[in-house]
């Protein structure tokens, strides 16, 4: 079985679609044989005169856990005149040319010559996030846009909280982590406009303006991480991370969130 990566491309276009707004275009999935190793910084190259094939939604289990594996066996024609040792494979939002928005390597290569078939046996190829603050929620959508086909909405705007313990992203439902009780706390909004976040570079997001909180009425303790939720209270945690360094917020003290980096699984 080979794990699927998230190239930087596909990384930086999920995190301007749900940070900045920047529609991504849903579409089929085609997926190609290299012939070089891709890795997160792009694609293989590919055999002269082979195919890409059309993945359809079925060819991909519904996401569950954060994770996604091909239920299907994917099967190219044969070839009619390229011939080579297929080393990896990688996911394009195009039939030819665009982009190559993930990739695998298998175990094993596979030589192909002319009138061979190269196959992928279902079960073969599964893309599971790593473990961190992500939701699965939002692991999932991105999984369902990524090989099934089905849209990743967009946020209308996103709210930015801090806790004193860690978010717990791999329960169902999803939650934040412990916030202030103090009156005078309240969750930051965030603009999903391009205002508040730079544009992806190298594989992650980050924010360009602070977000500042009022001076605290009553201690709030040692803020040790920080969250994104999609509701100025209450709503769905949707991704968040460490403060580093941890903050210990007293009576009086104001606080302030600096440049939040957001990363996709992008090894």
């Amino acid at each position: 079985m080979a794990t699927g990566h998230f190239t930087i491309a596909g990384s930086n276009i999920y995190l301007n679609h749900l940070f900045r707004g920047q529609q991504k275009n849903t579409g089929p999935a085609y997926l190609a044989p290299f012939l070089t190793m891709p890795s997160k910084q792009g694609a293989g190259s590919e055999p002269a005169g082979s195919t890409r094939i059309l993945m359809a939604s079925a060819d991909w289990q519904a996401p569950v856990g954060g994770q996604t594996t091909t239920i299907r066996n994917l099967v190219w024609p044969r070839s009619v005149g390229w011939s080579g040792n297929i080393v990896a494979l990688g996911i394009f939002d195009s039939a030819s040319g665009g982009n190559c928005l993930a990739y695998y390597i298998p175990d094993d290569g596979e030589l192909i010559e002319v009138n061979d078939s190269l196959i992928v046996l279902a079960g073969g190829l599964l893309h599971r996030f790593d473990a961190g603050f992500m939701s699965l929620n939002l692991q999932n959508a991105i999984l369902n846009d990524l090989y099934r086909s089905i849209p990743l909405p967009l946020f209308s705007s996103l709210s930015i909280a801090h806790y004193s313990s860690a978010p717990a992203p791999v329960v169902s439902p999803t939650i934040g982590g412990a916030e202030p009780t103090d009156p005078a706390y309240s969750r930051q909004p965030v603009a999903i406009n391009g205002t508040a976040f730079g544009v992806a570079t190298g594989g992650k997001i980050s924010t360009v303006v602070p977000f500042s909180y009022l001076a605290a009425t009553a201690a709030q303790g040692n803020r040790t991480h920080w969250g994104f939720h999609d509701a100025p209270t209450a709503g769905n945690f949707q991704v968040g991370g460490i403060l580093i360094p941890p903050k210990v917020v007293d009576i009086g003290d104001p606080f302030t969130l600096t440049q939040i980096t957001i990363g996709l699984d992008a090894p």
